[in-house]
């Protein structure tokens, strides 16, 4: 066990895990606003509501940074075309470089053109719009039939396995998609469940750093940027690890079947 632990985290150094969730994680800064103003446009269009609920591990400062970046991207959904055609290709350029690390992680380049790639990553990036949109409409139904629910307890459960869930079907779709060739879904699931549980009890264990140290007082206006920056690193760390771990499972299933082929 020790073996195979210290042998995973060598495999992490080796691909510069560190250097990969920076990268994404300054991409997500740079592009997201984009990625949230399709997300708001279209979910306008559609006439459906997007409320951030407030889930009780989430740092009040990080709930504070999102609630202001929805509330003002709402205030920016216009029908400026200039505006429309940045940020499908803002949005486009996240994906693009998720699609890149993924590149990395396999040691395989895609065969297509460039220009392909990106033609995909804008494809993957509007079909995982319209998965958040559907996730949100379920959202709304079944906190409808939640309020049926009068034991708190079991009610608590659920809301918070939906929210569980939710975040790990995300990511199924992003490991399938970051993978520079044909992959299952099984083989993504490991990865997944990794990501959802650190990203669950990483945000669990941060906001009660938070609640210890006041960055307030330390950073002063500063605090809320630092945090939510902060945070965003801590999940796209995460988000590269379910990656790697994907990546050595199929190593390993590669090589057990090279080896069944010699045997036999």
């Amino acid at each position: 066990m020790f073996k195979r632990t210290l042998n995973f985290y060598r495999l992490l150094v080796e691909k510069n895990y560190s250097t990969l969730a920076g990268g994404i994680g300054f991409f997500l800064l740079i592009n997201g606003g984009s990625f949230l103003f399709l997300l708001l446009m279209i979910a306008n269009y559609l006439n459906i509501n997007v409320e951030f609920d407030q889930l009780r591990y989430i740092p009040d400062d990080i709930e504070s940074v999102i609630n202001y970046v929805i509330y003002n991207a709402k205030l920016s959904v216009t029908g400026n075309i200039v505006l429309l055609i940045t940020s499908v290709w803002g949005s486009g350029n996240l994906f693009y470089h998720v699609l890149k690390s993924g590149e990395i992680i396999y040691e395989q380049k895609r065969t297509k053109t460039k220009l392909f790639t990106r033609i995909i990553a804008l494809i993957c990036m509007m079909i995982f719009l319209l998965i958040i949109l559907a996730s949100i409409f379920f959202i709304a139904i079944s906190q409808y039939l939640f309020s049926f629910i009068r034991i708190t307890i079991i009610k608590r459960l659920l809301i918070y396995t939906m929210y569980l869930m939710i975040p790990f079907l995300f990511l199924i779709y992003i490991n399938t998609y970051v993978c520079p060739f044909k992959i299952k879904v099984k083989d993504t699931i490991y990865g997944s469940i990794f990501t959802s549980l650190f990203w669950v009890i990483s945000t669990i264990v941060f906001s009660i750093f938070l609640k210890v140290f006041n960055f307030g007082q330390i950073y002063g206006a500063l605090a809320f940027a630092l945090i939510f920056f902060l945070w965003i690193y801590i999940l796209t760390n995460g988000l590269i690890v379910g990656f790697i771990i994907n990546f050595q499972k199929l190593n390993r299933k590669k090589k057990r079947s090279l080896c069944n082929n010699k045997n036999e």
